[in-house]
């Protein structure tokens, strides 16, 4: 009789615990900014009312879009919104521990980027020395905008030399970076190919939106290249 009552006793406390862990969370809210600017990152944190500091807790998070880039697993995640903007990012977090579940999620709207509008800066077949003036005002604007791009757009002339937008290109690329500062990572050369006359388009890429050379490529390309002008 006393076995038989021992295993009921073991029985009852298996089922209340079993009924414990299934039990929901009274409150949960996943705190963040209702807005973020694109490619900003954006911060979710999970707030749980009935967990105690001391309890084992699982969290298991799913974002519709973009990528969790630090704390999975935890409380607090980090997203990144490159490329996002205009978009809206929903979140959700699964809350486990012994005791309890529950489940929560949150959508932040990404702000739209603003338009590439294009050109910063146009020129044509310059000296070199006026071109470093030009260099100059284009990396002021780079290094003040740590999240910016810097694009280089070069479209040799006719007639012309081989390979001169690519020198012009590379000539102009090692001013910015050796001798003016800016990141090498942070500007991007596109040789555009060839158009009547020597145009170099300086453009500067915000944070989040996603560049596309074509938008400044137009108009036809000479049908027959003059290769005759002297190599610097």
């Amino acid at each position: 009789m006393k076995a038989l009552l021992l295993i009921t006793a073991h029985l009852i406390s298996a089922a209340t615990i079993t009924l414990a862990s299934t039990q929901r969370c009274s409150q949960i809210s996943i705190e963040s900014e209702s807005k973020v600017e694109p490619g900003m990152p954006v911060v979710f944190t999970a707030r749980v009312k009935d967990i105690s500091s001391d309890q084992l807790v699982v969290y298991k998070w799913k974002v519709s879009v973009g990528t969790i880039i630090s704390g999975e697993g935890t409380a607090t995640i980090t997203l990144d919104t490159t490329g996002l903007g205009g978009q809206s990012i929903t979140v959700t977090v699964q809350v486990l521990t012994r005791e309890n579940y529950c489940s929560g999620s949150k959508t932040v709207d990404i702000n739209a980027p603003p338009p590439v509008d294009g050109h910063f800066d146009e020129y044509g077949d310059i000296r070199f020395p006026d071109e470093k003036a030009r260099l100059d005002n284009f990396a002021i604007q780079l290094l003040n905008q740590p999240t910016a791009r810097g694009v280089m757009l070069t479209f040799a002339g006719n007639p012309t030399y081989k390979g001169e937008a690519a020198f012009r290109l590379r000539r102009a690329k090692n001013y910015l970076v050796k001798t003016r500062g800016v990141p090498s990572s942070k500007v991007m050369t596109i040789d555009g190919g060839y158009r009547e006359d020597f145009t170099t388009i300086l453009i500067i890429v915000p944070s989040g939106v996603n560049f596309s050379p074509s938008e400044f490529i137009f108009g036809e390309p000479p049908k027959r290249i003059r290769f005759t002008k002297r190599h610097p």
